[in-house]
């Protein structure tokens, strides 16, 4: 199912997302395991906790640009995904702040508590967890703000190897009309629906 809503008065269009790479996880029944896999550069959460990857994409031919959530449990199980397009903002690391927003807006759209937030942007990780504030302290302290409605919630910095899934459907959301889509059934298309595991 594909819950579509509207961004104040912008109109929100269907989209279809195409040519994604699956994310493959191999579970470990370690108790609060952070081993890092050698064929993503990625963590595993722990068993309790659900993984959403977040990632930003910007337009080279006009001032847009795109940002994409995908949460998984810690099986690798899909759980929900959701993209916001937006018009007349393109830096990509303001981008990125609010990809690490938009990952908690899908932790409570899906009713989740413990969730690590995975990022490939290492300023913006930094920047949440009071390092460094930049341009979008505004957004940091929103964030901050938002951390206190869960039980935990961990930000970590990953490789872009680990965040394809996020990372495609970002690009793909650039096409979109401007607003926020969410899937919380049925994922975008070719999103894994079931676990493939590393060997």
């Amino acid at each position: 199912m594909k819950i579509a809503t509207k961004a104040h008065s912008r109109h929100i269009a269907s989209s279809s997302v195409s040519s994604l790479i699956c994310l493959r996880w191999r579970p470990n029944h370690v108790q609060n395991r952070v081993q890092e896999t050698p064929a993503l550069g990625g963590f595993l959460p722990p068993l309790d906790f659900a993984k959403i990857n977040v990632d930003a994409a910007t337009s080279k031919n006009s001032a847009s640009g795109s940002i994409a959530a995908v949460a998984r449990d810690s099986s690798g199980v899909f759980l929900g995904a959701s993209s916001v397009t937006v018009s007349g903002l393109s830096d990509p690391e303001t981008l990125e702040v609010l990809a690490c927003r938009e990952g908690l807006a899908l932790a409570s759209d899906l009713l989740l508590q413990k969730v690590r937030l995975a990022s490939d942007c290492a300023n913006a990780v930094r920047s949440i967890k009071g390092e460094a504030f930049g341009p979008y302290g505004h957004i940091v302290r929103e964030i901050t703000t938002t951390v206190v409605n869960f039980h935990k919630v961990e930000f970590v910095h990953e490789r872009r190897e680990a965040n394809r899934e996020a990372h495609m459907l970002a690009r793909s959301a650039l096409f979109d009309s401007c607003g926020r889509r969410v899937w919380l059934l049925s994922p975008p298309v070719g999103v894994c629906t079931q676990p493939l595991f590393i060997s």
